[in-house]
């Protein structure tokens, strides 16, 4: 697979990580969309078989992750929950719920690290 993903495990999270932003940036857009739409906007001409490699691994990983669903009709769209915000039931992206936890750990993890630097602080 390192043909599909890159050589390092840097160079595989990094491209894991864009495929996953951008195809989170369609779905926002669009709400929803078909397989094959989505390889004619993601393709690049010099590699096809790679590309349609690479989007059908991701896809996969995306929905053993809960992030995407896939129906019948092979229209992709995010994965939603609903939660009980400010006294209400809301629709949230998973997406978005697990980038909001990632953003608090790294701010947790930076208050740690500043207070073993400057525990007076």
């Amino acid at each position: 697979m390192a043909i599909v993903w890159g050589d390092t495990d840097e160079v595989q999270s990094a491209i894991k990580a864009s495929f996953e932003k951008n195809l989170e940036k369609i779905l926002k857009e669009k709400g929803r969309i078909k397989v094959e739409d989505l390889f004619k906007l993601i393709k690049h001409d010099n590699n096809l078989l790679t590309d349609y490699q690479r989007i059908l691994l991701g896809l996969e990983d995306l929905k053993a992750k809960g992030k995407i669903f896939v129906d019948n009709e092979n229209f992709i769209q995010l994965a939603r929950v609903t939660v009980f915000e400010d006294g209400e039931l809301k629709q949230k992206n998973v997406c978005d719920i697990q980038q909001k936890e990632e953003d608090i750990k790294e701010k947790k993890e930076i208050i740690r690290k500043f207070s073993e630097i400057n525990p007076y602080a």
